[in-house]
């Protein structure tokens, strides 16, 4: 078992944030964390895609450490010697060596992807517009809060104004 060490940026500390904050597991340490990120890696299909969205990560104002370690499990560390070689193939010609915190923000950028869309899949039929019952509206509040905070700000507003509105 090796640990995996590395100096840390803005955009561990936005992707290790954005991760804690809609895992729904009982352990959020990043060892726990990266380890889930590499079991979701194994489905990977091309990494230039998740590469292409790790522009997209926006800087929060969060404090962030200055250097982080992970100790990945047995089986994760296994897994790791299938997919750093494949992160390197798939990103062909745009890299000569893959760095761990460059590795980590592809791990964990991916991770989030796959945590946001089970998050999604919650209740995965959606019943008509016309017939939505309290579940399915306390989802798609919580969706709305969650995944999309800035494209849906005049969404929140009404929400917010209505539910003001009904507590008087």
């Amino acid at each position: 078992m090796e640990t995996l060490a590395w100096k840390s940026n803005w955009k561990h500390g936005v992707l290790e944030y954005l991760i804690k904050e809609i895992d729904t597991e009982q352990d959020l340490s990043r060892s726990a964390i990266t380890n889930r990120a590499i079991a979701a890696a194994k489905d990977v299909k091309d990494w230039k895609t998740v590469k292409e969205e790790l522009v997209l990560v926006k800087k929060l104002d969060i404090p962030v450490a200055t250097s982080m370690q992970a100790k990945p499990d047995d089986e994760s560390s296994e897994t790791l010697k299938v997919i750093r070689p494949k992160i390197l193939c798939d990103l062909n010609g745009e890299l000569e060596r893959l760095q761990t915190p460059y590795m980590i923000q592809l791990l964990w950028l991916n991770y989030y992807n796959v945590l946001k869309q089970k998050a999604l899949n919650v209740g995965a039929e959606k019943n008509k517009k016309d017939d939505l019952n309290a579940p399915d509206m306390v989802k798609r509040l919580v969706q709305i809060l969650l995944l999309n905070r800035e494209s849906d700000a005049p969404i929140i507003e009404k929400i917010k104004k209505n539910l003001l509105e009904w507590e008087e």
